[in-house]
């Protein structure tokens, strides 16, 4: 048994910076020395506190088998350490381990057997504990055993989302009872703040210490603003406004930034230094970057750690220079010229030191030869003009109210890599709604005379091998037309499975107006939503995402929306009117052509709602196979 290492408090515990460490990777453990060197301040422990990979039944608990060496190893570089209690059930693993205590809120006293064995175990070392990663996408009814989960289109089916209620109250109790100096942080929401809603109308409110969430926007200020506010608004309805709010998972998926990113490790290594700045400026307390590692079955998408010749990956170079540059030093003050220039002061280790980028180009005039330091710490010396790019600059001093002179040039530039199959290239299709003089009724007879949009040979089928395991794409034709108040959807869905007597679908649309003040990527993470006509044993529904604009449109169940599904010829034609005031600030004829993509599904049991959930507790859910799969249809439309 590896000797406990006594936790005393660190110099880096006041740290705003965390990194993962998944104790069973040894790449990740790896990263876990590279990141102590720089000086991040905490991690994300995964695995060691995992309950598949420490037991082996009720009180049979393996801490080495899951990676305890990495938690000592953090703990002796004066690292901070959370980690996470948590457990897959044959999600993501495919394979149930844990049928011994399965469906687990239906076996709490095992689950408490083990916090408390956790606890007691880590006393010494960990003093904060996050309760189930991410649990709107990873709370699932258990596969069964012997069964496994199938890589694409897996017969899985969500958990009610009270019983998660049941298991952070029951987690918060234990982990209190083993350790009354322990902090809780609850399992991570989103954005849109559905999830951090249900929590407190659960009841949730006192057992947990600390609120944590994910993928947090980062391309723009104002982006990340309203998001956080969103959060902060809700937790504030609930009487816990003070309450700390960490991101625990800050990955580059949650960022759409500049284009000036050449690579995958710049994309990386710019964001960080966004969120840190964001960070600051809105008061988020904590982040944890979901920092990369060689490629691996456990990380598909990995970058390196070091190069060849021993140097730090930009990814992580960057992370180096930051930490330099500001240290834990509090942000002075912003700015932000012209609306696309960004001016950060932070008091930092050697005084005052300014970050200045830009979302769109941009000239900066401010005296020739100044000292600066580029994001991966090459000195400069600027010339008396220059061109300014997201690529952040460290400036000595504080350049607020200096001679600084800024001209942006052109429109917001904004990219998101890691979608790139969901972006309008150069033989994106032009087409055209039709715009109706009179409403269309859902049953319409005119619907015959109005041409079909996407017809079936040229709507994509395509499912994912993806975690997330998206349900199975359906071929499709679609029809649009509009008028000042409406669009009108007609789709007709071909499905080999549909019941007559209970059928589903899911079809899914993003529209972005191609506003030419912004020349941001028409992605719905970029603003207006994304809409679900969810068809199912619930009846017909039409369901909202949102991620950009929480201030002004609610996310979930949107009440006035008719939907009408009937089978005809043996396919489910379904049909629906939406007010242009519920797609967002966009109308016929403002800013054509609009950018849409269109996506449509079977609702496999993944999409299946547990009795007495509402589908505004799943509708983040909702968002999983149109990120993960091609769109079926991707056109530029014209709503003239």
């Amino acid at each position: 048994m590896t000797k406990p290492l006594s936790h005393e408090p660190t110099i880096r515990s006041t740290s705003r910076i965390g990194c993962h460490c998944w104790g069973t990777n040894p790449g990740s453990v790896a990263a876990l020395d590279v990141c102590a060197e720089i000086g991040v301040g905490w991690v994300r422990s995964t695995r060691p506190m995992q309950i598949d990979v420490v037991a082996d039944g009720r009180g049979l608990y393996d801490w080495e088998r899951a990676g305890e060496s990495s938690v000592n190893n953090a703990v002796a570089q004066g690292m901070s350490v959370m980690g996470i209690l948590d457990g897959r059930w044959g999600f993501e693993t495919k394979v149930n381990k844990l049928p011994w205590c399965s469906p687990i809120w239906e076996h709490l006293d095992d689950w408490c057997d083990f916090v408390a064995a956790a606890v007691t175990h880590y006393r010494d070392r960990v003093k904060y504990w996050e309760v189930l990663n991410e649990p709107p996408f990873f709370w699932w009814y258990p596969a069964k055993p012997g069964e496994r989960f199938s890589d694409v289109n897996g017969r899985m089916k969500r958990a009610p989302f009270r019983h998660y209620a049941e298991f952070l109250k029951a987690t918060a109790r234990t982990v209190r009872e083993c350790d009354p100096t322990a902090k809780i942080v609850a399992g991570s929401g989103f954005g849109d703040g559905l999830f951090f809603r249900q929590l407190y109308e659960s009841g949730c409110r006192d057992f947990f210490d600390i609120a944590s969430v994910h993928y947090l926007p980062c391309h723009h200020p104002e982006a990340f603003a309203r998001s956080y506010h969103t959060l902060r608004r809700i937790m504030a309805e609930n009487a816990d406004g003070q309450k700390p709010l960490w991101d625990t998972e800050s990955g580059p998926g949650g960022a759409i930034i500049g284009q000036s990113a050449n690579s995958s490790a710049e994309y990386d290594a710019f964001y960080n230094v966004y969120r840190h700045c964001f960070a600051h400026q809105f008061g988020l307390e904590r982040y944890f970057w979901f920092n990369s590692i060689p490629k691996t079955d456990d990380a598909p998408h990995g970058l390196r750690v070091r190069e060849a010749d021993g140097r730090r990956g930009a990814s992580y170079q960057a992370l180096a220079v930051l930490i330099e540059q500001v240290g834990d030093g509090s942000l002075l003050g912003h700015e932000h010229p012209g609306g696309e220039v960004h001016l950060y002061v932070f008091d930092g280790p050697k005084g005052p030191v300014s970050i200045l980028w830009s979302t769109s180009k941009a000239t900066i005039q401010l005296g020739s030869g100044v000292p600066a330091t580029d994001t991966f710490g090459q000195s400069l010396k600027l010339p008396a003009e220059f061109s300014l790019s997201g690529k952040p600059l460290y400036i000595e001093g504080d350049l607020r109210g200096s001679d600084l002179k800024v001209r942006t040039e052109g429109t917001r530039e904004t990219v998101r890599p890691c979608m790139e199959e969901k972006r309008p290239t150069g033989d994106t299709p032009v087409l055209n709604s039709v715009c109706v003089t009179q409403p269309l009724r859902l049953d319409d007879p005119r619907w015959g005379q109005i041409p079909i949009l996407g017809k079936r040979a040229e709507m994509v089928v395509q499912n994912a091998d993806h975690f997330c395991a998206v349900p199975t794409a359906l071929p499709g034709e679609l029809s649009l037309a509009h008028d000042d108040r409406a669009l009108y959807i007609h789709c007709r869905i071909w499905d080999d499975k549909l019941e007559a007597r209970n059928p589903s679908a899911l079809v899914q649309f993003s529209l972005r107006d191609s506003n030419p003040d912004v020349a941001e990527w028409p992605f719905f993470l970029n603003g207006y939503g994304l809409f679900n006509l969810h068809i199912s044993r619930l009846g017909q529904r039409f369901l909202r995402y949102e991620h950009m604009l929480g201030d002004n449109y609610e996310a979930g169940v949107v009440s006035n929306v008719p939907i009408l599904a009937r089978i005809t010829d043996n396919s489910l034609l379904v049909t629906a009117s939406v007010p242009w005031e519920i797609i967002g600030p966009c109308w016929p004829g403002r800013n054509n052509p609009f950018f849409g993509m269109f996506t449509i599904s079977r609702c496999d049991e993944l999409l299946d709602l547990p009795e007495g959930d509402d589908p505004a507790e799943w509708a983040h859910n909702f968002m999983d196979p149109f990120v993960v799969r091609t769109p079926s249809l991707k056109a530029w439309i014209n709503f003239a």
